[in-house]
């Protein structure tokens, strides 16, 4: 419906209705979207009127923002997102190529705490519990991963079942070895800062050493989790449509290697054949039924595998001011401004 006008290069882009456009013809005359990198000073123009509708990252700034009112607007916050952080878990390396040590460590989190300390000021303080994100449940089980809860008599038990001993310092240790784990995510997002630091210490409980290690975005993605270069990684997946599809990132054919030019992004190298199967039928079986059978198939599997470990929906926010006419609502995979053409001021 709209069409691009003028692009000030990283500062804003001016659409205007498409006389072309088939369908509803847009109501407002110019749309305006200013390129603001800061969430806080996103918040900022908002307040001031500078911009009319915001859908900032769920940051715990955003959070904060929204606790103190004041915001004359339309607010819409949705934990059936298209999104799902988790603790992506490189299933190659030791001690994560033993399920055991995987599922102990499920067992020493309360994914729930975590998700409170995060978004329980705006109302979202539930785990996810499939690797799907929530808006593709039909082709899903999203009671998977719900029996991994804070249990420590399933952690000694798991450990000890694998060799492991805690020595004086309350860290379990096998062959003269700690069990330390680095986990890595994107430097300077205070959300996964605080997401580390909680699971830092709920791990330390348990007896494990995790160190974070923070790198930048651009290094994370393009260079150590294609080559493998970590243990865990925390980071959301975001689906771009309504057809499922973990193939991608748990098929054993997509870990990176030669055979797919290192291009794979199985960055967990899971190499389940009975996974493949499953998620094989969900990416190419013509017949719904028969692909929802197999995601909750899969999703069982990679539950008892333990492949990774999901932790929120990492909900959408919307905020539209209430100079705005027209009908509002978001789209998980659109967001809010899906409907833009419908949108006009009132007077």
């Amino acid at each position: 419906p709209f069409k691009i006008e003028k692009w000030d290069k990283g500062n804003s882009v001016t659409l205007i209705p498409n006389d072309k456009y088939w369908g509803s013809k847009a109501k407002a005359d110019k749309v305006v979207f200013k390129f603001i990198a800061d969430t806080a000073v996103e918040f900022q123009a908002f307040k001031a009127g500078e911009v009319l509708a915001i859908y900032p990252q769920p940051q715990l700034s955003t959070v904060d923002q929204i606790k103190a009112g004041g915001l004359d607007a339309t607010q819409i916050v949705s934990s059936k997102t298209g999104n799902v952080e988790a603790l992506w878990m490189n299933n190659s390396v030791a001690p994560l190529d033993s399920k055991a040590v995987r599922q102990a460590i499920a067992y020493s989190i309360d994914r729930d705490a975590v998700v409170k300390v995060l978004f329980g000021g705006i109302g979202v303080d539930k785990a996810v519990n499939s690797l799907n994100p929530p808006i593709l449940e039909a082709f899903s089980d999203p009671a998977a991963y719900a029996y991994y809860k804070k249990d420590q008599a399933k952690v000694d038990s798991l450990m000890t079942g694998e060799g492991w001993a805690k020595g004086g310092d309350g860290i379990w240790a096998k062959g003269g070895k700690k069990a330390t784990i680095e986990i890595k995510s994107t430097a300077g997002n205070k959300r996964r800062e605080t997401t580390e630091q909680v699971l830092q210490e709920q791990l330390k409980t348990a007896g494990f050493d995790l160190v974070i290690n923070n790198i930048k975005a651009g290094d994370l993605f393009g260079k150590d989790l294609p080559a493998g270069n970590f243990s865990i990684a925390l980071y959301a997946q975001v689906a771009t449509s309504l057809e499922p599809g973990l193939c991608t990132i748990a098929c054993s054919k997509n870990i990176p290697s030669a055979a797919n030019k290192n291009a794979g992004q199985n960055f967990q190298r899971t190499n389940l054949p009975d996974l493949d199967k499953e998620l094989l039928i969900v990416d190419s079986n013509p017949d719904e039924k028969a692909r929802a059978v197999a995601g909750k198939a899969a999703d069982k599997i990679m539950a008892e595998n333990q492949i990774s470990l999901p932790l929120d929906p990492l909900p959408t926010i919307a905020l539209v001011s209430k100079k705005i006419d027209g009908p509002i609502s978001d789209n998980a995979i659109q967001s809010v401004f899906w409907n833009l053409n419908t949108w006009s001021l009132k007077k």
